[in-house]
């Protein structure tokens, strides 16, 4: 296991060790509360802990996305508290706009990515490099990934549509 789940596992450990016992002269209806709420404060525990470990998927544009989060949330907010005809209008124009923008900064966070990933395999799954010698061949423990052929194309689409046969 890795260092950090090892400490995290410790920790959680540690956590459920120091929570009190129900005591068994308690009524069920009490120790049923009791658990309740310690697997619900454990719970936040837990994934609080998890959010902070992936808290930003936009780290180069967080102030970017921040802002549009910040705009999006609070349209949503004057559309839930005032809305008439107009202003579902304009929630609706104004809200597919963030979503724009949104995924434009995440299309241009995930772009110089992609070319890397993309890259790295064309390099690993060369023909050219290996036939001519310059390099040695690369193993890699997945096969590369080919477009789907005429026999590999799914009969039955997702509605139920027959496919090319």
């Amino acid at each position: 296991m890795r260092t950090h789940h090892l400490n995290f596992n410790n920790a959680l450990a540690q956590w459920l060790a120091s929570l009190p016992v129900a005591n068994m002269n308690d009524s069920v209806e009490n120790r049923q509360c009791q658990l309740w709420e310690t697997v619900q404060s454990t719970q936040l525990n837990v994934l609080c802990c998890a959010r902070r470990q992936h808290k930003d998927w936009f780290n180069d544009n967080d102030t970017v996305s921040s802002s549009l989060l910040a705009e999006k949330n609070q349209l949503n907010k004057a559309y839930v508290n005032h809305s008439t005809n107009t202003k579902k209008t304009t929630f609706y124009r104004s809200h597919c706009l963030m979503q724009q923008q949104l995924r434009e900064v995440q299309d241009t966070w995930m772009a110089p990515r992609a070319q890397g990933f993309q890259l790295n395999t064309s390099r690993l799954h060369s023909p050219d490099k290996a036939a001519t010698g310059t390099e040695k061949p690369v193993s890699s423990p997945h096969p590369p990934v080919r477009p789907p052929t005429h026999s590999t194309l799914p009969l039955v689409g997702m509605l139920g549509h027959r496919g090319i046969e």
